[in-house]
């Protein structure tokens, strides 16, 4: 009766060994896609993509698309580099999609070209090393979001290093659905930047370890969940702030929500151009 209890315990323990392990999927085999991580797939805690680490704490990422192929962003030789799709939905509204592109392939390139940290961003975080790059940047786009032109807050990491490593992620936070409005996202003084920047500064240290060639595993375990990072927002020193009455705020709400609805309706009939729509609703934006 022992033998066969300790039997079953060392049966039990092989068996939740198994099980833990297979919770753990890679996104890939080979350079081709898993066919369990498709469309609509929920991404879990240990899941990879390449052998890579990825970002996903929140345990509400589902993945949305898949990419294969080969390097097109300048890799003086061609590497496998392949990206997946996650986005979270939160209260049923879409508040971040997240790209995930890796190379999967070794290659004699030293770097890569171009400067993924060129020109005007809201936040910038560039370190450079000779050819290799080590970047972070946060800037407005625009993209369609269940065919609706919106604007999003685009932030996107890359680390490359040699044997032609690179790694990427890009944000797109719809900062509405998540209370935020324009002014704020673009003020670089504000206490959402703030914040913004310092979750960014440990993320691209995640990405780091990430793309090395050992590939370790938590390499955000020190990230904080975005919402996290971003919520609860204290007014910046000194600052002082007047409420305005009940009233005020619904009539100005309402105002902007009724200019809103006329700019679209505007753009629905295809009487102004979308680069109009896209300037005259940051205009409405920036007067709240």
């Amino acid at each position: 009766m022992k033998k066969y209890s300790i039997k079953y315990l060392l049966v039990s323990i092989i068996l939740i060994f198994i099980t833990s392990k297979a919770i753990a999927l890679d996104f890939l085999i080979g350079d081709k896609v898993n066919p369990i991580a498709t469309k609509g797939y929920k991404v879990q805690s240990g899941d990879t993509f390449g052998g890579y680490s990825i970002y996903a704490p929140e345990g509400d990422w589902s993945i949305f698309h898949h990419s294969e192929g080969h390097s097109t962003l300048g890799v003086r030789r061609s590497s496998n580099m392949p990206s997946v799709g996650l986005e979270r939905y939160m209260g049923g509204k879409w508040v971040m999609g997240q790209w995930i592109t890796v190379t999967t392939s070794q290659s004699g390139g030293q770097g890569w070209e171009g400067d993924p940290c060129a020109g005007n961003k809201i936040i910038k975080i560039n370190i450079m090393r000779g050819q290799l790059d080590r970047c972070a940047t946060a800037e407005i786009q625009n993209i369609r979001i269940a065919s609706v032109p919106t604007d999003t807050l685009k932030i996107t990491f890359i680390e490359t290093n040699d044997g032609g490593r690179y790694y990427r992620t890009i944000f797109n936070i719809h900062y509405e659905n998540l209370g935020f409005n324009y002014k704020t996202v673009t003020d670089q003084q504000s206490e959402f930047n703030s914040r913004l920047k310092e979750w960014m500064g440990k993320f691209l240290d995640g990405v780091v370890k990430a793309a090395t060639f050992e590939k370790p595993g938590d390499t955000f375990k020190g990230v904080p969940v975005f919402t996290d990072a971003i919520n609860n927002l204290k007014p910046l020193a000194g600052a002082t702030s007047v409420s305005p009455t009940p009233q005020a705020a619904t009539a100005n709400n309402k105002n902007i929500s009724e200019k809103l609805q006329t700019l679209k309706d505007l753009f629905d009939k295809k009487l102004i151009t979308e680069d109009d729509y896209n300037q005259k609703r940051k205009d409405i934006l920036n007067s709240l």
